[in-house]
C-alpha cells in the first residue's frame, strides 16, 4: 500500500487526512510470468537424427528456436468524475469488475458499482448548487482500485535461426523472427471517466451524458502478428 492519493496519483483528496487517503500503487502488478527459452532442433550433424548429412540433413539440420513468453495481470485503474467543489472521485458502492456476462471491450467496468460523489438525486444532477453541502463531500473510491484492473497481457515473440558455415569463422546466419506469435489481442485501457447514458427521454446533465463511453475499450496494447526475415554474414 502507498499514499499515491488523488485522481492522477499526484495529490491527496483530503490533505488533512492523508492516512485515510491511502491507495494501492498505480503500477501494482500482482502476477507476472516470464519464460525465455532456446532449443536446438534434434536434426543434423552432432544431433540425434539426420546425422549423416546429405541434402535432407543440410536443409533440415542445424535449426535453433528461441523466444520469450510473457503473461501478467493488469494494473489498477483510477475512476474520476463528475466533480463537486472538492473532488472528482465517485463513491464506490459495489464490485466494479462485476460486469454481466463478463468483462469485454464494450463493457469493462460495472457502472452500477459507482455513484456520483454528490449522490443520486437527479434534480441535483441537473441543477447543482454550490451552497449545497453535497458540493463539499469526498468520494469513497480510492485513487486506484485493486478490484478494478486494466486487461492483462499475454505475449510470445519467437525466432527460428540457422547458420550456414563456409568455414569455422565465416558463415551466413538466417533468422525468421515472429512478434506476437500467438496473434493474441491484448486489449488496451478502458475509458475511466465515470458517466451514465442519456435518460429515457434524451435528457442530459452532469452525470447523464450524450455519447457516454465509460468502461469502453477502443484500443489495443499490441500490434497483430508480424514477421521479419534477416540474413547476416559473419567473416
Amino acid at each position: 500500500m502507498g499514499g499515491t492519493g488523488g485522481i492522477n496519483g499526484g495529490a491527496y483528496q483530503d490533505p488533512d487526512n492523508r492516512n485515510e487517503d491511502r491507495s494501492i500503487a498505480y503500477d501494482d502488478i500482482p502476477h507476472m510470468f516470464n519464460v525465455a527459452f532456446s532449443y536446438d532442433l534434434p536434426f543434423g550433424k552432432g544431433r540425434p537424427w539426420l546425422q549423416r548429412g546429405g541434402v535432407v540433413g543440410a536443409v533440415l539440420g542445424g535449426w535453433k528456436v528461441s523466444g520469450n513468453f510473457n503473461m501478467q495481470s493488469g494494473v489498477p485503474l483510477s475512476v474520476s468524475g463528475p466533480c463537486n467543489q472538492l473532488t472528482c472521485r465517485p463513491n464506490l458502492v459495489g464490485n466494479p469488475s462485476a460486469v454481466q456476462g463478463g468483462q469485454n471491450a464494450s463493457n469493462w467496468i460495472n457502472a452500477n458499482a459507482f455513484t456520483p460523489v454528490f449522490g443520486t438525486d437527479k434534480n441535483f444532477w441537473a441543477n447543482p448548487d454550490s451552497n449545497d453541502p453535497r458540493e463539499y463531500v469526498f468520494g469513497t473510491a480510492g485513487a486506484y482500485l485493486p478490484g478494478l484492473r486494466a486487461p492483462g497481457f499475454i505475449g510470445l515473440d519467437a525466432t527460428l535461426m540457422k547458420e550456414f558455415h563456409f568455414t569455422e569463422q565465416r558463415f551466413l546466419q538466417f533468422r525468421w523472427e515472429v512478434y506476437n506469435a500467438l496473434n493474441h489481442q491484448n486489449l488496451g485501457y478502458p475509458n475511466t471517466n465515470y458517466c451514465l447514458p442519456e435518460g429515457p427521454n434524451g435528457e442530459t446533465n452532469s452525470v447523464q451524458q450524450a455519447g457516454c463511453s465509460f468502461g469502453r475499450i477502443t484500443n489495443v496494447q499490441t500490434d497483430p502478428r508480424s514477421l521479419q526475415f534477416a540474413l547476416k554474414l559473419y567473416f
